[in-house]
């Protein structure tokens, strides 16, 4: 004979790998995500070329994403940064900079960093991956000779 289970317990059964999202089911543990959470990123890690995860506000609305951005000015309490994409649309966009060195900036899948800058508080930086190589510097921030006096 079959062990017996009641309704509840067949339910859950049938659910499969959904089970975990229902709250009597779940473990009493905190889901927050990791961005939530304020994480101070050590100053020596930003600086121009460092390519970090930051909150990053929409155009429209009050709400944020998650995404890479390269450092290219840091000042008291705040960064000047430049947002990356990875979807296919922003790789092909015109203006557009494709990263060509992935694992030195610490990414995993190719991105591409917008021309447009955007200036955020040092808060909304919440983790770090690398920093661009000399190629994409040079790409990204264009090559400037620096003229000094003799």
């Amino acid at each position: 004979m079959g062990t017996k289970h009641t309704p509840r317990e067949r339910k859950m059964r049938n659910e499969g790998l959904r089970r975990f999202r229902r709250r009597d089911a779940a473990p009493a543990i905190d889901t927050k995500h990791a961005v939530m959470d304020i994480y101070l990123v050590p100053e020596a890690i930003l600086v121009r070329g460092a390519v970090v995860m930051a909150r990053v506000a929409f155009t429209e609305g009050n709400d944020y994403k998650a995404r890479p951005v390269v450092i290219t000015a840091v000042s008291a309490g705040s960064v000047e940064v430049r947002p990356c994409t990875s979807s296919q649309l922003g790789l092909r966009r015109a203006g557009n900079l494709l990263l060509t060195d992935l694992a030195t900036a610490g990414l995993s899948r190719a991105t591409a960093v917008r021309p447009d800058a955007i200036t955020i508080p040092l808060t909304d930086i919440v983790g770090a991956y690398g920093r661009l190589s000399g190629q994409d510097m040079s790409r990204v921030f264009g090559r400037r000779l620096t003229v000094t006096a003799a």
